[in-house]
């Protein structure tokens, strides 16, 4: 089955708990991804490719959907958890 009842923003928030251990909010990793953002001359408040890719660029762990999580949450858009939740590769 393609999909199934993987949930998206729990896998992400479980990458970046994994990532910055002792952020249990993620705070300090949204304040992380808006300075990259900034440094790169990009909208932290505008989730875009481009922002997807700066914040890979600086952190290689990062997986497409944690750093499209991480993006929202800079952006102060943090995408629900739960059944029929919206990816954050679709917001």
């Amino acid at each position: 089955m393609i999909g199934g009842d993987v949930d998206p923003v729990g896998a992400a928030r479980k990458e970046l708990r994994q990532i910055f251990p002792h952020d249990e909010d993620l705070e300090a990793a949204a304040g992380w991804a808006r300075g990259v953002l900034e440094g790169e001359g990009l909208d932290p408040d505008a989730v875009s490719l481009r922002s997807v890719r700066a914040l890979r660029k600086h952190d290689r762990r990062l997986s497409r959907v944690a750093a499209r999580y991480l993006a929202n949450i800079a952006a102060g858009k943090e995408p629900r958890s739960g059944g029929g939740g919206t990816s954050p590769l679709l917001m």
